[in-house]
């Protein structure tokens, strides 16, 4: 397992960028969207995408990050709502009768898939990706089936949403080939997925936010959602560590955002003896894993939090500080993405989530 750095002063001058602070010159997130070419299906009904995945919260001299562009223009992902409609190669999609929100995909008119019909209020809708340099055309025709993976086939991608206030998101990735093939299910959770070409080689990556840590020691709309990238690599979806990695924040944003996690940890109220440990920490923390800086994370939590110092959380009530980076640990050990984030931060792939630093 990789050692971390020794402690030492923010100041130490490791160089640019929590994981909000990935730039988006170079990588065409913000573009304009220009008109499609009709397409052969019927005229559908669509429903633009009215959330993204929720923005990290940093310090305004940080700038913009990677997901705060996405909200700075149209959507570029539009839902469908699924009628009879034809497809490329002798694909069709048909409403299933006396089933409501079961659809079923027709391959030469036999059923070769089906999604749909549970007891929760599902909703099942087709996601269009729209690229640069398109546009939603003015007829409402939209590319209901496009290549994303960059195999030269074309892709439907489905999601069915759950219905709850937030949750949940699950999205089927499936191949219109000569042969029928489902390529991937994502579990967007209580996020969406933005289906977005963002480093421009013709292959569409997956934006969402990690939900690991909802409802972690805190509300949901306090919970920190990390930011992931996912590209098709290999035959399946992983962790795009080269478009997650960022250099470490500068000197001054690293003090300056520290300063600010540690005016939250006040005496709680329910134990004045004990500091309320605030989500701004593990958020702090989570940025700078999620962007390959795991280990300064750890060096940011033991300066954040004074040796000594008895902590509170809701989840837990009174806890050491040992203890709660053990939580934190196991936790982030959740993740779906874990073995992608251990490699992002050169920890070791046997090894737990580092170690903290000791002076």
């Amino acid at each position: 397992m990789s050692q971390a750095p020794q402690s030492g002063p923010a100041t130490t001058g490791q160089g640019l960028a929590i994981i909000g602070v990935i730039l988006v010159a170079g990588l065409g997130l913000v573009v304009g969207l220009p008109m499609l070419s009709p397409q052969a299906s019927k005229e559908v009904v669509h429903v633009p995408v009215t959330a993204s995945p929720p923005t990290l919260k940093v310090p305004p001299d940080t700038g913009k990050d990677l997901f705060d562009a996405f909200e700075a223009g149209p959507p570029e992902n539009v839902l469908v709502d699924p009628t009879d409609v034809a497809l490329p190669n002798g694909y069709s999609i048909q409403p299933v009768a006396g089933q409501a929100g079961k659809l079923a995909l027709l391959h030469n008119g036999k059923e070769v898939y089906t999604r749909g019909g549970g007891d929760h209020g599902e909703r099942i809708s087709i996601v269009s990706p729209i690229v640069a340099g398109e546009s939603e055309p003015i007829t409402g025709q939209l590319p209901l089936s496009r290549d994303i993976t960059g195999d030269g086939v074309p892709d439907l991608i489905l999601l069915d949403y759950t219905g709850g206030a937030h949750c949940c998101h699950q999205y089927s990735i499936l191949s219109l080939g000569k042969t029928f093939k489902k390529i991937a299910d994502i579990d967007g959770k209580d996020s969406q997925v933005l289906f977005k070409d963002i480093n421009g080689d013709g292959v569409f990556e997956l934006a969402l936010a990690d939900a690991t840590f909802a409802y972690w020691n805190t509300a949901f709309s306090e919970s920190p959602l990390p930011k992931v990238v996912l590209q098709f690599q290999d035959g399946k979806y992983a962790l795009a560590r080269g478009l997650m990695s960022a250099p470490p924040p500068l000197p001054a944003m690293l003090a300056a955002r520290l300063k600010a996690v540690r005016s939250e940890m006040r005496p709680s109220a329910d134990n004045p003896a004990a500091l309320t440990i605030a989500p701004a920490l593990w958020n702090f923390m989570l940025d700078l894993i999620y962007s390959g800086n795991g280990d300064l994370a750890w060096k940011v939590f033991d300066q954040a939090w004074p040796d000594g110092a008895q902590g509170w959380c809701p989840d837990s009530g009174e806890i050491t500080k040992e203890e709660f980076l053990s939580n934190f640990r196991k936790q982030l050990a959740e993740s779906p993405y874990w073995l992608g984030i251990k490699e992002l931060n050169h920890w070791s792939p046997m090894g737990d989530a580092g170690r903290l630093p000791r002076s």
